[in-house]
């Protein structure tokens, strides 16, 4: 039996390990749970995503359970946000989840859990005896030539010297703009301190492109990034195998994570000098029992002793990311690529609660930031018996607790129902009666054994919603597989009709694959699955149905980016009440409509070789198959008053399309695709924040075959926040004295003015008493306000000079900050066209 609990809390940084692990969890389901016997400190987490964004650890929990101590609380009040969609909105979805493999283990059964929903325990680790390798890789499709994992230890001067501010290339590094605090130090823009982290290598040859042998070995994509010598070609021969030393009797490729030997390094003493300075970075390991000291990177004021592996990585005869042949030819699939492992046969914790399976699980997830991945993030996970044993009648799966709603509402949690839509392979939970929420979805994209994709008809398919009941939702091994091998079920009610929305509970779903006759040591089990959100379930734009299909076809076509028109470059202009937006190939940038994309089949059925769409293809390669995929442009409009408007909150205004037989066929009101458009608002209102963009969209591309099911790859389109320009439509300053207003005026308490209603106070989700306030209007260019209660008693002083604006916001409190009382209150206002006097109401 499994009887331990765990907590989770959180910090905000984007990968970072965990503090202490024996804190008590203020989150919303903190009565639920103790300490867990597996618990450690040297846990990492990053958030994935981009539309989407989620909480994930290197020990396969994701969702606010990936924390164990100290929730990031963010910008969403009293506790953080496991899974946020869309972002910026502040609905809760994901409490905990991970995957899971079970099997018969020398005659009983046996379950090893990412993530645990009743005792929230969670059984892969990460190994602490390497903590360089027990990390979260991060990568992405861009990152080709500057590696951001590397570090040096030594500010370099021949480099310093030589870079010119902000940011210049120095032979085989980047330098960034040096930015320093004000003692000193170099910080980032955003204020956290890295001192040793502005300089980035350049590789010596690009890496990480995708089915391209980059290493020149005859394999493609074979060494994972993951620190680790996959492909054997670390310091060794590779014609003979053998292991090659230099002249100093050192391995050839164990030169350190800076991946530069001694003799080419340069550090606090100067260069390389084989007598006096023989180790100019100090980087190089000593051996664990050495009395030598670093001198150049004191620690608290001490000079350690060069004897820890992880830190002093030069002839520490392990394989390092950065050096020679180690993580050389891997491929990124997305914009934002995180790996990590874990095991279940962890030596560093003790818990005689758990038995090891011996198995280990590497997860790679991805994200996109265009809206051909809106609302999707994928996750392969592959679960590698690296024990002795063989797991027969194996099963792996997944498990996810979706708690749906705002945090902002007491036991939201509760309010939950899930259902099943047997035609996408896909789970979801939304919240019954919970206004604003939306669901989250967990597909199914496919099953693999080595490599080979396993027809999922093939396998027993099990998807069961459940609470804290038998079998699902317990913790014991054999009732955890039984759920995942539909035993408990007989074997015929594998898959849970839907719940009713009118008996909504803390709902969860289990989701199991196989029976893998014998899962033997060495082998290789994959499951690929995709995070899904949507605005609704099926209605709208941007639906969980409709994204599930982008999930399944990104999986049919390996996870391919498809060709997106880039958005025009936009040029935005004011005027009395109105915005003039003009875009197009006159005004520079890439041109959206001479975007080829060779794998499009519409191009090819619909338009023969002298159309437009099929000549000029692109120089330097050979394109002979698809063409010009632009189909036209889409201007958008968000009112949303924040510095970071909200997917959500914009809206389409209007869309123009190639004459042609695909879209509506609505031309543009003036100019033309193939120099200059525009496009005028109108009737727009002073005092209000406008956001703006044009993005570009594509034809349609052919079908994908989803079993015996036809689904049509959608056109695809630009990214919003590729252009979007915020126009802020002030009110003009005034020359004549008694021309100002306060509005609202009055003003009542019980009113909504918040962004949903048509107010200027900021998003709903994120209001607050501090972000009330009244607008005075009608300003002149430098004036003094000055506000007073019936009998004078002066309350507030606010000085405005501003050539450009003739308003001015007051939030409701005193000089002292204090919220004010409901009354009449005076103000003046006084300027070089003399004084006006006025008053407002305030109802409480």
């Amino acid at each position: 039996m499994k009887r331990c609990l765990c907590i989770t809390l959180g910090v905000t940084l984007l990968i970072i390990g965990t503090l202490q692990a024996d804190i008590k969890s203020q989150g919303p389901k903190a009565h639920d749970r103790k300490v867990s016997q597996s618990e450690v400190s040297w846990g990492k987490r990053a958030k994935q995503g981009y539309s989407m964004k989620v909480w994930m650890s290197n020990y396969m929990c994701m969702g606010i359970e990936a924390w164990d101590s100290n929730v990031p609380i963010e910008n969403c009040g009293i506790t953080g946000l496991g899974l946020e969609y869309p972002s910026g909105s502040c609905i809760e979805h994901l409490y905990g989840a991970g995957p899971r493999v079970g099997g018969i283990v020398n005659g009983v059964k046996r379950v090893t859990e990412g993530y645990n929903g009743n005792n929230a325990e969670k059984y892969f680790l990460p190994e602490r005896w390497d903590t360089l390798r027990d990390r979260i890789w991060n990568t992405s499709k861009s990152d080709t030539i500057w590696d951001r994992n590397f570090t040096r230890s030594v500010l370099d001067p021949r480099f310093l010297s030589k870079a010119r501010s902000p940011v210049d290339t120095v032979g085989d590094v980047l330098v960034l703009p040096a930015i320093y605090d004000n003692q000193g130090r170099l910080v980032s823009p955003a204020g956290g301190v890295f001192p040793e982290e502005r300089i980035w290598k350049r590789l010596k040859k690009p890496v990480n492109r995708k089915g391209v042998d980059d290493d020149g070995d005859g394999k493609i994509d074979e060494d994972e990034l993951d620190g680790l010598d996959n492909d054997g070609d670390w310091s060794r021969d590779r014609v003979t195998g053998q292991l090659v030393y230099d002249s100093r009797g050192f391995l050839i490729d164990d030169v350190g994570a800076d991946g530069i030997p001694d003799w080419l390094e340069v550090g606090c003493k100067g260069p390389y000098d084989s007598l006096r300075n023989p180790d100019p970075a100090y980087d190089n390991f000593e051996g664990a029992t050495t009395a030598k000291r670093d001198s150049c990177h004191p620690v608290s004021g001490v000079f350690p002793r060069k004897n820890n592996p992880d830190r002093y990585t030069e002839n520490n005869r392990i394989p390092d990311h950065g050096e020679p042949n180690v993580d050389e030819d891997y491929g990124a699939t997305s914009d934002n690529d995180l790996y990590c492992a874990a095991r279940d046969d962890f030596r560093s914790v003790s818990n005689p609660e758990h038995f090891p399976m011996g198995v280990k699980v590497f997860m790679k997830s991805y994200a996109w930031s265009a809206t051909f991945a809106e609302g999707v993030i994928p996750l392969d996970y592959f679960f590698i018996n690296v024990g002795t044993n063989v797991i027969r009648d194996a099963f792996i799966g997944f498990f996810a607790d979706m708690d749906v709603g705002p945090v902002t509402v007491g036991q939201y949690y509760t309010h939950d129902f899930a259902c099943y839509i047997d035609s996408l392979r896909t789970g979801y939970i939304h919240s019954a009666d919970l206004a604003g929420t939306t669901p989250l979805g967990l597909t199914m994209l496919g099953v693999k054994r080595g490599g080979v994709p396993i027809p999922l008809t093939s396998l027993r398919y099990v998807w069961q919603w459940h609470e804290f009941q038998d079998p699902c939702g317990r913790f014991d091994d054999e009732q955890l597989y039984d759920c995942m091998s539909c035993i408990a079920f007989g074997g015929v009610d594998c898959i849970r009709p839907c719940q009713s929305p009118d008996a909504p509970l803390d709902t969860r779903f289990t989701w199991a694959f196989g029976p893998f006759a014998e899962f033997r040591p060495g082998d290789t089990l994959q499951i690929s699955v995709a995070l899904v959100g949507g605005e609704g379930v099926a209605d709208g734009p941007n639906n969980l149905v409709e994204n599930a299909r982008k999930a399944l076809a990104l999986y049919e076509s390996g996870f391919a980016q498809p060709v997106i028109p880039p958005s025009p470059r936009l040029q935005v202009e004011q005027g009395f009440k109105k915005v003039t937006l003009r875009w197009g190939p006159n005004l520079g940038g890439q041109n959206p409509r001479e975007t080829w994309a060779d794998s499009n089949k519409v191009v090819e059925w619909f338009f023969d070789s002298t159309h437009w769409r099929r000549t000029n293809p692109p120089t330097g390669e050979q394109h002979t198959r698809g063409g010009k995929i632009f189909e036209g442009y889409r201007v958008y409009r968000s009112e949303d008053p924040s510095n970071e408007p909200s997917l959500k909150s914009f809206t389409l205004l209007r869309q123009y399309d190639e004459p042609d037989q695909f879209e509506y066929n609505t031309s543009p009101d003036s100019g033309s695709f193939e120099t200059l458009m525009s496009f005028v608002d109108t009737n727009l209102f002073r005092g209000k924040r406008y956001w703006y963009a044009v993005t570009s969209f594509s034809l349609p591309n052919g079908s994908i075959t989803l079993d015996g099911d036809t689904l049509y790859t959608p056109s695809v389109e630009s990214a919003i926040f590729e252009n979007r320009t915020v126009v802020d439509l002030y009110f003009d300053p005034s020359t004549e004295s008694d021309k100002v207003l306060v509005v609202p005026n009055p003003y009542r308490v019980d009113h909504d003015y918040t962004f949903e209603s048509g107010g200027w106070e900021g998003r709903a989700n994120i209001w607050t008493e501090e972000r009330r306030l009244v607008k005075f209007i009608h300003l002149p260019t430098k004036c003094t306000i000055r506000i007073f209660t019936l009998v004078g008693d002066l309350v507030k002083t606010i000085e405005h000079d501003n050539p450009e604006k003739g308003e001015e916001d007051w939030h409701l409190l005193s000089e002292d900050n204090r919220a004010l009382a409901s009354g009449i209150y005076i103000y003046t206002v006084e300027s070089e066209f003399g004084k006006q006097i006025g008053k407002f109401v305030l109802i409480r």
